[in-house]
């Protein structure tokens, strides 16, 4: 939706504290953004604001919830950030094999779009040897 597209741009140019007040208001002003869809993109959002603030004390919980929320809907579309978190994700905690594996799987299987996948999945991905 547009907060979180919102959000997802001042993501890119670095204004963190932007996108952290574009979730905050789709939170409050959008009732479907409790669907576990848009729970989900907002999760990663948050996920990737706190790996760009470099505070990753929350980040443990919040991996393991949108893991579940990616194993649900992962087939939905719209999931390029998702997956784009949920892979640093697997890289914070040591897990380079299972990101891989989690990337190659969404571009072969899951994706559906069929434009290319977002700057943020392709940036945030881009050393991962799925692209080269």
């Amino acid at each position: 939706g547009y907060f979180s597209n919102a959000a997802n741009l001042a993501l890119m140019e670095g204004r963190l504290d932007s996108a952290d007040s574009f979730l905050e208001s789709a939170r409050e002003h959008c009732t479907e953004a409790n669907s576990p869809r848009l729970l989900a993109v907002h999760t990663a959002l948050r996920m990737l604001i706190s790996f760009a603030r470099g505070t990753t004390s929350v980040i443990a919980q919040s991996g393991e919830i949108l893991r579940k929320l990616y194993e649900r809907g992962g087939n939905l579309g719209g999931q390029d950030c998702v997956v784009a978190a949920l892979w640093r994700y697997e890289h914070e905690i040591g897990s380079p094999a299972v990101a891989n594996t989690l990337l190659d799987d969404y571009l072969r299987c899951r994706r559906r779009e069929e434009t290319k996948p977002e700057w943020l999945l392709r940036t945030y991905t881009a050393t991962d040897p799925v692209w080269h």
